[in-house]
């Protein structure tokens, strides 16, 4: 027992900073499966304020206070927790990688209202987890969430994101967020990318989207300078009006393969953009009504019948056909959907709009 304390005693000699008055502690067993485990945390280093490294796993956590008072981390992993809340993180400043996966209990992140500093986040699952209010940084340098519910990326900010990226996720909003600068967005198999304007990269992956058919609110983007359009097998239309413009930028980069026809490559995407210039229909004058609609949903503004798609929250194909005068949804289960009325090629977007059924 005495060589133990030696052995401790040595360690925060050699890890403390006279300069910041932080103590820097490493744990000689930094893997966490009981909760009497990481409870003992605040005893063996009561003064420690810098973590090297843990990893708590085991539905046998249930609490995070014994960490109260560390300051900086360099990485944590909390995995298969019952954890409810991220209580015990309150003091952090910063940390320079955190990995939230398959805590199923997880209910809000509100706990790291202090956190100036973000490395890599990696959030996994957390299938509770409908919101991510307490993540409001000046930097993050990595953001990632795979197979998450959340509604909405309300309570996100960051006043710099250099990258974040979004998988295998039915997010059907993706505004919310007070993100202030992202360099790079990744996208993978998600339904629509409908409100991709409020995040505005500078650099965009949309890559294994089998669900997406329509890249359209990419005319939003006011920064973009590189576009990878990858593996989306349903994706066969690319000629929206910010590719059309810039295929021959040489400032603009744009990559393409594994998409359906029409979308392949440079030369498909340039025949759409001068065969869907012609259309003699004012888009403007397309009225979609009433909102939200019981059963009938009117159109006014066509000449003619033209084709439609009525598409779900997940991106999938609900109804679809020839529309003039209306449309009857009455056979649609009460949601949210996405209209999208196209010109006679099936290919350019005359109107697209949310429609609530009730």
């Amino acid at each position: 027992m005495k060589s133990y304390n030696i052995i401790f005693f040595v360690t925060y000699i050699l890890t403390s900073s006279l300069l910041t008055g932080q103590v820097r502690c490493v744990m000689e067993n930094d893997i966490i499966l009981r909760q009497s485990q990481l409870d003992s945390f605040s005893i063996l280093y009561p003064d420690c304020t810098e973590l090297e490294n843990i990893e708590i796993y085991t539905l046998n956590i249930k609490d995070l206070s014994a960490l109260a008072g560390l300051k900086h981390i360099n990485s944590i992993s909390i995995h298969n927790t019952a954890i409810t809340t991220l209580k015990g993180l309150d003091n952090v400043e910063r940390i320079e990688y955190i990995l939230l996966s398959r805590n199923d209990s997880l209910i809000d992140l509100k706990n790291l209202n202090k956190l100036r500093y973000l490395g890599t986040m990696s959030m996994i699952g957390n299938f509770s987890l409908t919101n991510l209010e307490g993540i409001q940084v000046d930097t993050v340098i990595e953001l990632i969430i795979v197979g998450s519910k959340l509604k909405k990326l309300k309570g996100l900010g960051a006043k710099y994101c250099k990258s974040f990226a979004l998988y295998d996720s039915y997010l059907d909003d993706l505004s919310g967020h007070n993100l202030q600068y992202i360099q790079h967005v990744t996208l993978g198999n998600v339904g629509n990318i409908d409100s991709i304007g409020s995040l505005n990269p500078e650099e965009l992956s949309i890559e294994v989207n089998p669900r997406l058919h329509d890249i359209t609110p990419l005319n939003e983007l006011t920064k973009l300078n590189w576009l990878k359009l990858s593996s989306n097998t349903n994706l066969s239309w690319c000629s929206v009006d910010i590719i059309c413009r810039n295929l021959d930028n040489p400032n603009f980069r744009l990559d393409l393969s594994g998409n359906a026809k029409g979308c392949r490559n440079k030369e498909e995407i340039r025949e759409g953009c001068i065969s869907g210039t012609g259309s003699f229909i004012e888009t403007n004058l397309i009225n979609i009504s009433p909102q939200p609609v019981t059963n009938v949903l009117n159109i006014s503004g066509l000449s003619e019948d033209m084709p439609y798609m009525i598409i779900n929250m997940v991106g999938d194909r609900v109804m679809s056909g020839m529309a003039y005068e209306a449309i009857d949804m009455s056979s649609l289960p009460a949601g949210m959907y996405v209209l999208k009325l196209f010109d006679k090629t099936y290919h350019k977007v005359l109107k697209r709009v949310k429609v609530v059924k009730m």
